[in-house]
């Protein structure tokens, strides 16, 4: 037993039936007394805490008690996803003695309290504590799964110019918008060349710290407009005077312009 506490409590005169309250037709004496001369009961709380159920349970100790049972607080808790807000433990609470319980978290190796409070991704211990006792229970908060749902990509035209084409992602949860880095990575593979029907450009996001998954998004890369200034055009050098045969110009695409693939003229 680690604590007792007295508190004066109403209770019923087992001798004259009446309740000890302080009215007109039942008053207490000048010597703390009922009118039929029963003494006022005063409880004496003790507190006993049980680890296996995570309650702690509040019984009176004093002699001629008439009612022993002053309640009991018990502490529940479930794992749960991310959520970016403060863990909360579920207390059970039935005393009648008046005193207060507090609730307390404590975090495990590798993980770690924000402001007192249990709220990243990590293992947790959730402590109940009343009248010089005290349970604890465990609990994990897990990483939240990124889904197609929560990434969007930039709905930007991209077209071929020879550069790797990087479009914006956006990843949202629960209305906030997520940190690259911190939240998550990008990575983008097979960007540089105009897409086809069988060859996508690829942006993948994978979840870090807080989130976990990965997502895999397909997005285009249009053909570009061939510009006169990409080319080296050379005239023919034979007589241009019509003969009735063809003339033959030269058209090649100029050193250090990729991607332009066979050329016709």
């Amino acid at each position: 037993y680690a604590d007792i506490k007295e508190t004066t409590h109403d209770v019923v005169c087992s001798l004259c039936g009446s309740v000890f309250i302080d009215n007109a037709n039942h008053q207490y004496g000048a010597n703390d007394k009922c009118a039929c001369g029963r003494d006022k009961h005063t409880h004496m709380w003790t507190y006993t805490a049980d680890e296996n159920t995570a309650t702690i349970t509040a019984n009176c100790t004093a002699a001629d008690c008439p009612n022993t049972n002053g309640g009991s607080v018990k502490i529940t808790v479930a794992d749960r996803e991310y959520t970016g807000s403060a863990f909360e433990a579920n207390v059970t609470d039935t005393l009648t003695t008046g005193d207060a319980y507090t609730v307390s978290y404590t975090a495990k190796a590798g993980s770690a309290l924000t402001a007192d409070k249990a709220v990243n991704e990590g293992e947790y211990t959730a402590t109940l504590a009343l009248g010089g006792e005290s349970v604890s229970t465990d609990f994990k908060i897990t990483a939240k799964e990124i889904t197609e749902d929560m990434v969007n990509i930039s709905g930007d035209v991209l077209s071929y110019d020879g550069n790797a084409k990087t479009p914006a992602v956006t990843v949202t949860a629960n209305g906030n918008t997520l940190a690259e880095t911190t939240d998550y990575t990008v990575e983008y593979e097979n960007n540089i060349n105009a897409t086809t029907d069988t060859s996508k450009a690829t942006v993948t996001v994978k979840g870090t710290g807080n989130y976990k998954g990965t997502v895999s998004l397909d997005f285009d890369i249009s053909k570009s407009e061939p510009e006169a200034e990409l080319f080296v055009f050379t005239p023919p050098t034979e007589d241009l005077t019509y003969n009735g045969s063809a003339k033959t110009a030269t058209v090649k695409v100029k050193d250090g312009v990729a991607g332009m693939g066979k050329v016709t003229v």
